[in-house]
């Protein structure tokens, strides 16, 4: 029984050995047997936020050999525009790499058999960098390894080769499972005007109070294309008499503030993609609040509230986004006036008139009832 358990143990660490090495044979590479162009492609991801529109952006690679009389290879350049908007915030696109007569691998004359190494990396010419715009380019560089093996030495002519694996090597040296560039597109909300997010307050009525300051809160959003470093960002209330008040606004967390009659709230450097919602805290004043929101150039329905209640620039759960057009807040408030009780000034002649008719009904009645008698 030992023996047998013994012969079932190697057994079964035998077979582990070999799975193991042929795992670890192909973490990376190709298998050996039929392979096609789409083997060897770059693919290009674009990052860009929502409400930003793609302008016209050509990427091109370049691929270099290290391998002295390895056969020529081409990558053509990859194109984004603004037919692309709808698949924001991630594209993705790829192209193959091909020889410089078209498909890789068909027709393609290697010289002998052996390893034949290339280096891939993106090019920056530096001409898609726009006032208003921010292009990052990867600056990763990949070597790509063909290994190509003979086939029939005795062949007439020379002997037949086929590409036997293909390697693709990181910066690091590990094998990477594909040639990847990615680009971030990032651009300031509202490009057009002065403050990429307004935030105004207006109070209305003949009795309201116009220095009266209302509390707000605001949450914002990172835009998905901003660094994990940032953490918040700045804005400044603008006060109705001229005078300005600095304010840090950390991502995520709520912050308060006030605003009365004319004040505003505004953000000079916003990254379009950024979404945000703002509150004006609810209370029992007498002054019902109304909302109004240009999102992106686009102006959305009123939205209105009550005395006592919150109101918020977004329906619940909702967020507002900054887009690259005018992004607006305006918070109205409405004073209910109550009517006003006593005597008022522009009353006292017709009360002096009805006086003296009351006082006229009370002589003539008085006389008559004496000459009756």
């Amino acid at each position: 029984m030992k023996m047998k358990g013994m012969k079932q143990l190697k057994a079964a660490v035998a077979a582990g050995i070999m799975a193991l090495s042929l795992f670890a044979g192909s973490v990376g590479a190709m298998a050996a047997g039929a392979f096609s162009s789409d083997d060897i492609k770059v693919e290009k991801v674009l990052n860009v936020a929502e409400g930003i529109t793609i302008p016209d952006l050509e990427f091109d690679f370049q691929i270099s050999k290290v391998t002295i009389d390895a056969p020529d290879l081409k990558i053509n350049p990859i194109s984004f525009g603004s037919s692309d908007i709808s698949s924001v915030p991630r594209i993705v696109k790829s192209v193959v790499i091909t020889n410089q007569d078209g498909d890789l691998l068909d027709g393609m004359d290697f010289p002998h058999a052996g390893s034949f190494e290339y280096t891939i990396k993106e090019t920056n010419s530096g001409d898609q960098t726009l006032t208003d715009d921010t292009l990052t380019y990867s600056s990763v560089k990949y070597t790509l390894k063909i290994d190509v093996k003979n086939l029939s030495p005795d062949t007439s002519g020379g002997p037949e080769r086929e590409i036997s694996g293909i390697r693709i090597i990181g910066e690091d040296g590990g094998k990477a499972q594909k040639i990847v560039f990615e680009n971030t597109y990032t651009k300031n909300g509202n490009t057009e005007g002065f403050y990429a997010l307004e935030i105004e307050k207006k109070t209305k009525g003949d009795y309201a109070d116009l220095t009266k300051k209302f509390d707000f809160g605001i949450t914002l959003t990172k835009s998905p294309t901003e660094p994990e470093s940032v953490e918040q960002c700045s804005g400044k209330i603008l006060r109705e008499d001229g005078t300005e008040e600095e304010m840090a606004f950390r991502y995520g967390t709520e912050t308060k503030f006030q605003l009365a009659h004319g004040d505003k709230l505004v953000f000079e450097t916003l990254p379009a993609g950024t979404k945000y919602v703002v509150t004006e805290k609810g209370e029992t004043d007498g002054y019902v609040p109304s909302v109004s929101v240009k999102e992106n150039d686009v102006q959305k329905p009123e939205i209105a509230g009550t005395d006592e209640d919150d109101l918020s620039s977004a329906e619940s759960g909702e967020l507002n986004l900054v887009g690259e057009n005018e992004n607006k807040v305006v918070f109205t408030n409405t004073y209910n006036e109550t009517p006003i009780t006593g005597i008022q000034l522009s009353q006292i002649p017709f009360l002096i008139m009805a006086g003296i008719c009351v006082a006229g009904i009370v002589v003539y009645v008085t006389v008559r009832r004496k000459l009756t008698r």
